[in-house]
């Protein structure tokens, strides 16, 4: 899940290969697209956009590789795992996420998610709303 203003598609402009994901918007959103040749123009007058684009770029690699791993761990650690990274990411302790969103980010059913969520809120971890998750507590 994007936050605003997030940059996409900066490898397959920069690189010419082709784009490797799909966007889907769950909000209403604006949505600017640069052409190739726009982007490098822009670049050479504004070299420190280098690194910027870097970074972005790394801390979205930073976190696949952290949901990689996730979801190879146990179900209920995987579901927790996520919420955590999520909440570090934006700095809030409250996720506006539905169970079907975190399903799909944790390879399980909206079913099994909502089981270990509401086991996850017995225990203490969590508090459920509706279309939001707050954490209580932390590893």
């Amino acid at each position: 899940i994007l936050e605003p203003v997030s940059i996409l598609g900066e490898i397959s402009a920069l690189t010419g290969l082709p784009h490797s994901l799909t966007v889907e918007g769950y909000e209403d959103g604006e949505l600017v697209l640069i052409p190739k040749e726009e982007l490098w123009r822009v670049l050479e007058e504004e070299p420190l956009l280098w690194r910027d684009i870097a970074m972005e770029s790394l801390k979205r690699l930073w976190s696949l590789t952290e949901r990689y791993l996730t979801i190879t761990r146990d179900a209920k650690l995987r579901v927790l795992s996520i919420l955590l990274s999520l909440s570090d990411e934006r700095g809030e302790s409250v996720l506006r996420i539905t169970h079907e969103e975190l399903a799909n980010m944790s390879a399980l059913s909206r079913e099994t998610t909502s089981r270990i969520l509401k086991a996850l809120e017995r225990e203490g971890w969590v508090r459920l709303g509706r279309g939001r998750i707050e954490i209580l507590r932390r590893l």
